[in-house]
């Protein structure tokens, strides 16, 4: 984190992009949730001026007590960065823990992955919605910004054609979060 913000930046995420019950249970480690997030935030916490986003990925088979008990880890940041979602249930379950539309008490961030398998195709979500959609799904989740990160076999021109699709759909501020390229 120090790294960043030697470089300038004002907002850190914290390391937490797949700690979830389901993923730690691959490893024997869901019983370390709380210490595994503890650690995390506070590692970003070093410097009290940094604006601190809790990174969640995400999650799946997870019912809305499961979500509302997870996002209790992100006590202590200052927002949420919803990343490498797609539109649907399992985001609302997130975003909206108590099965209500007043959502988190945290300013979130959705990021939205997206595929083109296909070079003549148009980017798409895992469940085929495009980028007008998913900024739209965002907009009434809440979310107080839309970005797309990752994403299979995407270049920035992808992205830019993606954030265009924002852009005629909402409002929201925008962000892409590239990745280094799609291992082959």
């Amino acid at each position: 984190h120090g790294a960043y913000l030697d470089a300038g930046a004002e907002i850190l995420v914290t390391n937490t992009f797949q700690a979830n019950p389901a993923a730690l249970a691959r490893h024997g480690l869901q019983d370390r949730l709380g210490d595994i997030w503890q650690a995390a935030l506070a590692s970003a916490r070093r410097d009290p001026s940094a604006f601190v986003l809790a990174d969640v990925g995400p999650v799946d088979g997870l019912n809305v007590d499961q979500c509302a008990a997870l996002l209790s880890y992100c006590r202590g940041a200052d927002g949420l960065l919803l990343e490498t979602w797609s539109p649907g249930g399992q985001l609302s379950s997130i975003a909206h823990p108590t099965g209500t539309p007043t959502g988190p008490k945290l300013p979130f961030f959705v990021s939205f992955t997206y595929a083109r398998p296909d070079k003549d195709d148009l980017p798409y979500t895992l469940n085929r919605m495009p980028a007008e959609e998913c900024a739209g799904f965002a907009e009434g989740l809440g979310a107080i910004a839309v970005g797309v990160n990752c994403g299979r076999d995407l270049g920035m021109d992808d992205c830019r054609f993606i954030v265009s699709g924002y852009h005629a759909r909402t409002g929201l501020p925008t962000f892409i979060r590239p990745n280094a390229g799609t291992p082959h």
